[in-house]
């Protein structure tokens, strides 16, 4: 089920985590909250139930053949203050050809109940999977049938801790005087002896799709190079860097530190602003504009870099999943009017909690787009068309996004994007 790509892909890549993943998502359904758009769209086959988004966790809500009672209704606690990817609602082909449109729609209808605030975020890709490894109501009870959710959970101190650590570990194996491709080596083969300890269901119907499970809620072990591939096929200079340093971001921060350490830094980068949403403000208190957990430096030093992100880290705590991007965007320009070119790395996972404020940035916004293999989220790509910037992901540019116009589409990664009242909406295939 999981699959590490062959060495000759690793060897072209000089970064820290350096296998490509690109998932071509074809009929989904996007942003709906009811019942009947969940049940319009198409059916997945497949012969044994596989998870299709493989970044994050997923939680398997249990249901027995037959049946739209969830058996450990409990573990829906997992979610509080979670990201969310994606929700299939799984089922067996017995008999053969029947959708079950009755006792599908009673799941939904029960999960809704349970956890209604599924149903009201915009850019979960919601799925109907059936599976065909079964001949009769025997072999059909075997198989798994239930909910299965991918998020990423909110984050405690002791995980924090644990990123930070992992983020020290990588540092040290490019500091142990060998080639920058041996101390990766190093971490990749570390990555795959973890690989056959931890990949399997736990006793609460939790499953982790990720290789390595060094800091819970992050990926190491890592198919999403997207940092460094990125910094190292563009040639910027005089560079602003807004880096969102909250929950499971470390990867990326880590990709961002090997990128730091192979470059002269005072050649590439002007200023740093690093940002956390809030420190550790209750998410009651947050205030659009005025949220806060914003750090910066003009320090060309890496040790005084690394020591602002650790701060950053330490001093969030995890919260609701919206980020304060275009107050950190605000911030950040205010510190650094002359600074070219303007870099927003961002969680493809987190909602824009302050877009209302997006007529503030003046400036074109070059975005990183971390974790958008399950989908690009259409709230980063508002803001790079609005501001004349980019959204950039593992394999290519997105760029001019400003010369689409009313009416217009674009597809990307197979999804399609069509301009209604000046933001990007995804067109829904059915």
């Amino acid at each position: 089920m999981y699959k590490r790509v062959g060495k000759h892909l690793l060897n072209t890549m000089r970064n820290l985590i350096s296998i490509l993943l690109i998932s071509v998502l074809t009929l989904p359904t996007y942003g709906q909250n009811t019942v009947d758009d969940i049940l319009s769209t198409n059916v997945n086959k497949e012969l044994i139930y596989e998870p299709e988004i493989k970044s994050g966790e997923q939680l398997y809500l249990k249901m027995a053949y037959g049946s739209s009672f969830i058996s450990n209704q409990n573990d829906i606690k997992k979610l509080y203050g979670a990201k969310f990817a994606s929700v299939d609602i799984v089922f067996s082909d017995h008999p053969k050809g029947d959708s079950y449109p009755k006792l599908t729609r009673k799941r939904i209808e029960n999960l809704k109940k349970l956890y209604p605030t599924l149903f009201s975020k915009k850019d979960i890709k919601w799925r109907l999977v059936r599976q065909t490894n079964c001949s009769d109501q025997q072999s059909a009870k075997k198989l798994f049938h239930g909910i299965v959710i991918t998020y990423r959970p909110a984050q405690s101190k002791e995980d924090i801790k644990k990123e930070i650590e992992y983020l020290k570990d990588i540092l040290s194996e490019l500091s142990k005087g060998t080639s920058e491709a041996v101390a990766i080596e190093k971490i990749i083969d570390e990555e795959e002896e973890y690989l056959s300890e931890t990949i399997k269901p736990d006793s609460v119907g939790t499953k982790l799709s990720s290789p390595l499970r060094i800091a819970p809620g992050t990926y190491p072990g890592f198919t999403d190079s997207t940092v460094t591939t990125v910094l190292k096929r563009q040639d910027w200079t005089n560079m602003l860097i807004i880096s969102d340093l909250t929950g499971s971001m470390s990867p990326y921060t880590a990709q961002l530190f090997v990128w730091l350490r192979l470059n002269t830094i005072d050649e590439k980068v002007k200023q740093f602003v690093f940002f956390n949403d809030g420190d550790k403000t209750p998410d009651h208190k947050k205030v659009i504009g005025k949220t806060g957990g914003i750090y910066q430096t003009r320090s060309s030093k890496f040790g005084d870099i690394e020591e602002l992100a650790y701060k950053t880290m330490r001093n969030g705590c995890g919260g609701d999943a919206p980020e304060n991007d275009i107050e950190a965007l605000t911030k950040a320009i205010e510190l650094c009017p002359d600074c070219e070119n303007i870099i927003l790395i961002a969680d493809n996972w987190a909602p824009i909690k302050d877009i209302s404020l997006l007529s503030n940035i003046n400036k074109p916004i070059k975005i990183i787009l971390c974790g958008s293999d399950y989908g690009i989220n259409a709230q980063y790509l508002d803001l790079a068309r609005a501001t004349g910037g980019s959204v950039h992901i593992m394999e290519n540019d997105l760029i001019d996004l400003m010369k689409i116009n009313e009416g217009e589409t674009i597809t990307i990664r197979g999804q399609t994007f069509k301009i209604e009242n000046g933001k990007f909406t995804r067109v829904t295939k059915i």
